[in-house]
This record gives structure tokens, C-alpha cells and sequence, in this order.
């Protein structure tokens, strides 16, 4: 439940939440390898849940069995490997701290 932000070369309206517009908050270069300098704009977001989720699609592609509290080396290597992913792709560091990745 911490801020978050889009990150745009743009600022455009929604053509589905007239209400929800909010204004860029700062301009500058967020985004690696994007040389334009693009907008931070505040946004919101709404969870379906707040509860943490971890399948093996293998051997449940259904998803039914939440695997997060069963094995806590497994949930450790999957939130590494995700932290790696999105670090690689440029993931801004209220994200990290959004989803607890530090």
C-alpha cells in the first residue's frame, strides 16, 4: 500500500476513469534505455487480494493448492528470481519496496 507511479514518454486521458486522472508529478529519464524523458504519474491501484500467492503449474495447472506458506526456501528463490527479472528491466524503486523485494 505504498505510492505508485506510471511512467510515460506522454500524458494522455483515460477514456475509462474520467475521475481518477491525476497530474504528472515530476519529469525526467526513469525508464533505462528510453532517451526521451518521460512523466511520473501517480495512479492507483485496486488488489483483488492481499493475500501472497505461489503455484507449480506442472503439477497443479488448475492453482489450486497456495504453495507461499508451505515452503520458505522455494517462496525465497521465486521472490530472488523476481527480484532479479524486474531489476533487469529497470523496476523503479518504489516498486521494489511495494512489493518487498529489497
Amino acid at each position: 500500500n505504498t505510492p505508485l507511479f506510471y511512467y510515460s514518454t506522454q500524458v494522455f486521458q483515460s477514456l475509462v476513469a474520467e475521475d481518477e486522472i491525476q497530474a504528472p508529478i515530476s519529469q525526467g529519464h526513469f525508464i533505462p534505455g528510453v532517451e526521451l524523458p518521460q512523466w511520473r504519474v501517480p495512479t492507483r491501484y485496486r488488489p483483488l487480494s492481499q493475500q501472497d500467492f505461489l503455484f507449480h503449474r506442472g503439477e497443479d495447472p488448475g492453482q489450486t493448492r497456495n504453495l507461499w506458506d508451505a515452503d520458505a526456501r522455494q517462496r525465497r528463490r521465486m521472490l530472488d528470481l523476481l527480484f532479479h527479472l524486474l531489476e533487469s528491466e529497470g523496476m523503479p524503486t518504489e516498486q521494489q519496496a511495494r512489493l518487498g523485494l529489497s
